[in-house]
């Protein structure tokens, strides 16, 4: 059994990769955060930690159309002062508000030490202008 548990805990990370890589139809509305972030969950199938009071009066942008849900989330977020963080280990979500002043920043890896290593910053790039 401990072998099974060994396994599953080198595997586990490998297939949240492979998921994140297959785009899905998106059909999120301009709201709320709250709102869109817990259809954003409903929708791309990976939960996702928020406190209330971190996205109270927080508008999101809307996203239609096939994305991978990190490129989603990312047009969702896009110049809100939201970005979203993810454990590299757990595959978990957690939305928080950005440390970046303007709310933008590029993709990155956090490494802020030991606490914050296995984390890594699902960022707001800014989208092209149509």
């Amino acid at each position: 059994m401990g072998r099974l548990f060994g396994i599953g805990m080198l595997v586990g990370p490998l297939l949240v990769c492979a998921a994140e890589s297959i785009k899905r139809e998106f059909n999120l509305p301009a709201d709320t955060a709250e709102k869109t972030l817990k259809l954003y969950s409903q929708q791309s199938g990976r939960a996702l930690i928020m406190g209330a009071s971190e996205v109270r009066d927080i508008r999101t942008h809307e996203v239609r159309g096939a994305f991978t849900p990190s490129e989603a989330l990312e047009r969702m977020l896009t110049d809100t002062g939201l970005e979203a963080v993810e454990d590299s280990e757990s595959g978990s979500l957690a939305v928080r508000k950005s440390s970046r002043q303007n709310g933008r920043s590029a993709a990155e890896v956090v490494d802020r030490g030991t606490t914050d290593s296995k984390k890594k910053r699902m960022t707001t790039n800014p989208l092209p202008k149509p």
